[in-house]
Formats: C-alpha cells, structure tokens, sequence
C-alpha cells in the first residue's frame, strides 16, 4: 500500500525542474557580485546607482534648465537692442547732468557747508567711568 507521502510526491514530480530552476536563481542572487560578473567601471555604477532610480525625476530637472537655458538667451538678445537703441553719447549725458544741477541751484539756492563738529572731550581730570571710587573706612 502507497502512504501519503507516496501519492503527494507522484502527483508533484513535474515540479521538480521548476522548483530546481528557482534554486539555481536565488543561489545565483545570493552569491557575491565579485564571484559571478566583472565590476562595473564607476560611471557605469554612478548611472545605475544614482541617476537610473529616479530617472524621471532627473529628465524633468533638465527639461527645467533647458527652459530656462532658451529664456535667458532670448531675453539677453532683446536686452542689447533695448540698451543699444536707448543709450545716449556721453557727452550729451554730462552736459544734461550740468544743465540739471544748474537749475537746481537756481531753485533751492547754492548748497549749505556744513562744518563737522569734533566730539566733546573730556578733561583728563575726571574718571572714565559714572562709578567713583569708594574709599576703605
């Protein structure tokens, strides 16, 4: 007569490649890396590491700069038009300034010198501090 475990193991034989083949991988992920595969050069492993993990995250932050990138250069472009039209030769700037500061002291009449006081000092006689000396009785 066949026990239990007879008849349980019969049925399952056809597991027994696949159940082999599950071995064979999780002993191969269970050995060190040295042992299987050659190292990975350090950029190679900086990739997958570092950037390959969050790879959409580092694909919008460059999307980001170059946007950023496109604004700027076509704003510096606008920019040297708007200065070069609106600058005037500086001869013509100083004599405006001069004219400006004439008229002003017209206005308000020429400026006041004002005189700066020294600080007040103090006699060599008397102590630095509010505290005076108390003598021992």
């Amino acid at each position: 007569m066949k026990t239990p475990r007879d008849i349980l193991l019969a049925r399952h034989k056809s597991a027994d490649t696949k159940l082999d083949e599950i071995r064979r991988r999780t002993v191969i992920e269970l050995t060190p890396r040295s042992t299987r595969e050659p190292e990975l050069p350090f950029v190679l492993k900086l990739w997958h590491e570092l950037i390959w993990p969050c790879h959409r995250t580092w694909a919008g932050l460059a999307a980001v700069w170059l946007a950023i990138l496109v604004f700027n250069h076509s704003q510096a472009q606008r920019s040297h038009a708007a200065i070069a039209k609106s600058t005037t030769p500086p001869g013509e700037m100083r004599v405006a300034l001069q004219e400006q500061r004439r008229v002003l002291e017209e206005i308000i009449g020429p400026p006041l010198r004002t005189v700066i006081a020294e600080p007040p000092r103090r006699p060599n006689n008397q102590p630095r501090s509010q505290l005076r000396s108390v003598g021992v009785a």
